[in-house]
């Protein structure tokens, strides 16, 4: 379940045919989900302030591996009378790939007890 940590009166769930809703509220910022029932990705995350800005992603396509990564996303920003709209592709994603690292250890360095 999201937000599991919050007041069980804070959030609502509400289920269409094909997605489910998640929305928390508080005074500070509303934060909504949008998840597809069939592969619980997520469609939409938006969050709103009280003054009027919006931010919203759009996940409009998915990796086709195993692990859900979004290929490309559409970024809303609203405030006020501006909005800006940023494309977002991830054409390439590595995952749990060792690296080498470097490490030098000086020849004076004391060995602890």
């Amino acid at each position: 379940m999201l937000f599991r940590s919050v007041s069980q009166s804070r959030y609502e769930r509400t289920e269409q045919k094909d997605t489910i809703n998640f929305t928390y509220k508080d005074d500070n910022r509303e934060i909504s989900y949008l998840l597809l029932k069939k592969n619980k990705r997520i469609l939409t995350q938006k969050i709103k302030l009280p003054d009027g800005r919006i931010m919203s992603i759009e996940y409009t396509e998915w990796n086709k591996d195993k692990i859900n990564v979004p290929k490309s996303s559409v970024l809303t920003i609203i405030d006020k009378d501006e909005v800006m709209l940023i494309n977002l592709s991830n054409e390439r994603f590595e995952l749990n790939v060792p690296q080498e690292i470097n490490i030098e250890i000086p020849s004076d360095y004391e060995k602890c007890n």
